[in-house]
């Protein structure tokens, strides 16, 4: 082992004298840094986020709480990938009446993510020291993975949180040992499987690397080590065991035949680095490696846990080859367990004391290395920034380009409505299965206005701000000022990469819009914008019309007609078509 030596904290340059080992004492410098980082990562997990459409996988917690009580919700896996946990405290809140909202569902994750931030650079600074700690909470906080997955009302970040918990309680204990840590490693463990069973090979994969510590040190093996397996063997076994009915054939059915491209395991790299840029996604790589060798030479196995639970992710993944994995986010996100485990490394090359000759460049070069990963990675994109539709591929995918509107089209309408006053863009159809929000969030780049989704089955249950559901008085009483009726969505979606759906519900679709849009027709007069593609009401005139009083019956006043209730066109630039009057476009 080498001997301890002298730390220095990066932030000042000034060495601080504690052993490798320690943390060591906290300059006001780092500390300023850390707080700016928790700054810095807090903004991006709330920016925007109560403009932010529930839909696609984050309703499966919801429907799950819906269909079962809290007794079959804890024994039951299902195909769609219900979190448990998830759905039982989305179900408590139902059995008590409370009306689920886009903050409640989201509020444990965030809770885990906030909890990650501020947890993963102390125990960075306490077991290594002050420069690394720093250099850590930076990557955290401005990793786009672990930010998305803050976000998104999914089970994503509960299981890195406690799954990392349970590597570091791991190799704390194979370090000093102790029946308390060896308790936390168990808990931790049997808490990620809980919210995610594809976290299983990173809390599985210490074992590994504690036995080939074993046999480099010849000895034979101790019997704490059995005790701890058998006893992390028993706890999964008593929680797996209840739903083996379901987990077994669920987990048949989500194994494919593993087709993994070049292609896709490069941008699977890049995603994980953070960047869209493959040159750059090679330089966090040798980062990566530079770190961990760092930590190899100077700390002993935790080099070796670090690159244990990176590999055993991968490597579990690889040999689970779940369904879907072919897409690059699908596939990340089974690996983004694992990520803060693959940041330590990377703070380690950044926040460790240089050659002497480089120590005084370490915080601006570390700063500046920084600054690239951020300005690589989705963070600085101004339509991100304002979309309602953060959470899809469209925008988690960043490491490949948007697709842009083509010119006519359904672009024409939102091009109309960019020009149009202002107030929020309420879009029909929309359903939280079959989501639009490829279209939608596409189409959200033009007109730059927050988006209510409209579907066809509304619930008492659900006290959503960003979702309504299409009865007249509904859409009147929300806060949208644009409905936008599209009888052709689904031809939409697949024009700019969505998947389409069965031709039995594209048609559903079809026959609802067009039924609603002579709904509305009929309640309210012809539409403000009309081509082939869209309607559009304004839904302010309409309230200004229906709080207008009625003129009196009889005939009209001699010379005169009767008064109008209002424009039913508002906007004067000369690209709008008349009401009533329709523009067509080419298809």
């Amino acid at each position: 082992m080498v001997p301890a030596a002298p730390v220095d904290d990066i932030t000042t340059g000034r060495q601080l004298g504690a052993p490798w080992r320690r943390g060591g004492a906290m300059s006001a410098a780092s500390a300023m840094a850390l707080l700016g980082a928790c700054l810095a990562g807090s903004t991006l997990r709330l920016w925007n986020l109560g403009a932010q459409i529930v839909s696609g996988d984050e309703f499966h917690a919801i429907l799950a709480a819906f269909a079962r009580p809290v007794s079959r919700i804890l024994f039951v896996y299902q195909e769609a990938d219900n979190c448990i946990p998830l759905s039982v405290i989305d179900r408590l809140l139902i059995d008590r009446g409370i009306a689920l909202t886009e903050w409640s569902l989201r509020l444990p994750v965030l809770i885990s993510g906030f909890a990650l931030l501020l947890l993963a650079p102390v125990w960075a600074w306490r077991r290594l020291n002050v420069g690394i700690g720093v250099a850590l909470a930076w990557l955290v906080a401005l990793s786009p993975g672990l930010v998305f997955y803050s976000r998104i009302a999914r089970s994503y970040a509960p299981a890195t949180l406690f799954g990392c918990a349970a590597v570091a309680a791991f190799e704390s204990w194979h370090r000093r040992g102790g029946f308390a840590r060896a308790a936390a490693y168990v808990a931790f463990a049997v808490l990620a499987v809980w919210f995610h069973l594809g976290v299983a090979p990173l809390v599985l994969s210490p074992f590994l690397v504690a036995g080939l510590a074993l046999l480099a040190a010849r000895p034979r093996a101790p019997a704490r080590f059995a005790l701890l397996a058998a006893a992390t063997g028993a706890a999964l076994a008593a929680l797996l065991a209840p739903g083996y009915r379901t987990l077994l054939p669920l987990v048949a059915s989500k194994h494919e035949r593993l087709e993994l491209s070049p292609g896709e395991a490069g941008e699977v790299g890049a995603w994980m680095a953070g960047v869209s840029s493959r040159w750059a996604a090679a330089v966090v790589a040798l980062l990566f490696f530079a770190g961990l060798w760092i930590l190899v030479r100077r700390h002993g196995w935790l080099g070796g846990f670090a690159a244990g639970a990176v590999a055993g992710q991968i490597a579990g993944i690889l040999l689970i080859a779940p369904v879907g994995h072919q897409s690059t986010v699908i596939l990340a996100r089974y690996l983004v367990f694992a990520l803060p485990c693959a940041l330590v490394p990377i703070a380690a090359a950044l926040g460790s004391p240089w050659p002497p000759r480089w120590r005084a460049a370490q915080p601006w070069l570390a700063a500046a290395a920084l600054a690239g990963l951020l300005a690589c990675g989705p963070f600085l994109d101004p339509d991100l920034a304002r979309s309602s539709f953060a959470h899809d591929e469209l925008f988690v995918r960043f490491t490949e380009p948007r697709p842009r509107l083509a010119p006519g089209g359904p672009a024409a309408v939102y091009r109309w409505l960019a020009r149009a006053g202002p107030g929020a863009v309420i879009e029909l159809p929309w359903d939280a299965i079959f989501q639009f929000d490829r279209a939608f969030a596409t189409y959200q780049t033009v007109h730059r206005r927050q988006v209510v989704g409209a579907n066809y089955r509304p619930d008492a249950q659900l006290a959503f701000r960003n979702m309504t559901s299409d009865p007249p008085e509904r859409l009147l009483a929300g806060r949208g000022r644009w409905l936008v009726v599209h009888p052709t969505i689904v031809r939409e979606e697949l024009r700019v990469g969505g998947w389409e759906p069965p031709r039995r519900v594209r048609w559903a679709f079809r026959r609802r819009a067009v039924a609603a849009a002579r709904r509305y027709s009929a309640l309210w007069g012809p539409p403000d914008y009309e081509d082939d593609w869209a309607s559009v009401w304004d839904l302010d005139r309409v309230r200004r019309a229906l709080l207008q009083p009625r003129a009196p019956s009889g005939p009209p006043p001699a010379g005169g007609d009767v008064a109008s209730p209002g424009p039913r066109r508002p906007l004067s630039e000369p690209q709008a078509a008349p009401a009533g009057e329709r523009a067509r476009s080419q298809r």
